[in-house]
């Protein structure tokens, strides 16, 4: 992981975490910001606050309500050479490839499909893409995040209604060496088959996209602090690497990270495209789950994929932070190894 530190020049920053003030002295060195609205911005709007308080996004996100609650969630990472007014057209277009792809996807499957709970899923899945893509392709997108780099104009920003809080939201290095050698004490749950590892699902792996399907036949391993993870490991490191872009239905969610992982995942010799939650309990049975990275062909055109789960913790004491840079993964369930490319969906059942 690059580690980009912003050392703040400026005297005091004035920061709204969940509606309480804080302060921050120059002494203290942080990496990113996390810069949460207080309403869905549309492109425009949020061009424009970029522009007038002259931030550095490093990454961009929407969240889009679908009905019943749930929420698809979408993350953008800025390259350093992108403009925030290229940097969203760059995002659409992803999330408009991403919704055509699922949308045929979701269709083939729906025609071998026999699991009562994967085929009421993804039907109703499918007519979500469609209406998706029918307000993608008219440019609505809603942007409810994003992170940028530190800047004297943060303390200015918080002050816009516009604005529902600013926080740091990475730890630095020293933190994580820190936290990989605190180990976590597994509960009864843990100890027995993995009875959180989801039940049924299907995989589309290609050089463009890693496409994942799934639902739980149990959750009750998870608790208030239980993360989830699920992974696309690919055993070639030159056949795809990620392209900016992730999209996915699971509830606060975050594009996985190794960094707080066991050494078998940090040193698999593989590429991991994993979406997670940093709130596994919302999570529900029978209920259909997706994620998807878009991807960058590389120069192989075949590899060995791995699917996998992992269930992970919260660090207590720091369990207001619901970040990826809070959570350790503590068990990892492989879930079903296929050859890539697959251009359909391969179905498992763990």
């Amino acid at each position: 992981m690059k580690f980009n530190r912003v050392l703040l020049t400026f005297s005091l920053l004035l920061l709204f975490v969940n509606g309480t003030q804080a302060y921050l002295t120059v002494s203290e060195r942080v990496e990113q910001y996390d810069v949460k609205f207080s309403r869905a911005l549309t492109a425009k709007e949020l061009a424009t606050m970029v522009i007038k308080y002259k931030l550095e996004p490093k990454q961009i996100n929407c969240e889009i309500p679908v009905g019943d609650g749930e929420v698809v969630f979408g993350g953008y990472t800025v390259s350093d050479s992108e403009t925030i007014k290229e940097a969203i057209p760059n995002m659409l277009a992803r999330h408009i490839g991403f919704l055509e792809s699922a949308l045929t996807t979701t269709q083939e499957q729906l025609t071998t499909e026999t699991d009562p709970v994967l085929v009421a899923g993804l039907r109703q899945w499918n007519e979500r893409f469609a209406t998706l893509l029918k307000d993608a392709k008219k440019g609505n997108i809603a942007f409810s995040a994003m992170k940028v780099n530190g800047s004297p104009s943060l303390g200015t920003l918080a002050l816009s209604p516009q604005i529902r809080s600013v926080a740091p939201f990475s730890i630095k290095r020293k933190e994580i060496a820190e936290s990989l050698t605190q180990p976590f004490i597994l509960n009864a749950a843990f100890a027995k088959k993995p009875s959180w590892a989801p039940f049924k699902g299907s995989t589309k792996i290609t050089q463009r996209m890693a496409f994942e399907i799934f639902y739980f036949d149990d959750v009750s391993a998870f608790d208030s602090l239980s993360s989830y993870e699920h992974e696309t490991q690919v055993y070639e490191k030159k056949f795809a690497t990620y392209d900016n872009y992730y999209e996915t239905n699971l509830p606060d969610s975050y594009k996985d990270t190794t960094v707080l992982d066991s050494i078998t995942n940090r040193d698999c010799g593989c590429e991991i495209f994993g979406v997670g939650t940093v709130s596994a309990s919302k999570m529900k049975t029978n209920t259909l789950y997706w994620s998807n990275m878009s991807l960058k062909p590389g120069k192989k055109d075949s590899a060995k994929v791995i699917v996998k789960g992992q269930i992970g913790r919260l660090d207590a004491v720091r369990q207001g932070w619901r970040s990826q840079w809070n959570v350790r993964g503590i068990a990892t369930e492989k879930l079903f190894t296929l050859d890539a490319p697959a251009q359909t969906q391969i179905k498992w059942t763990h």
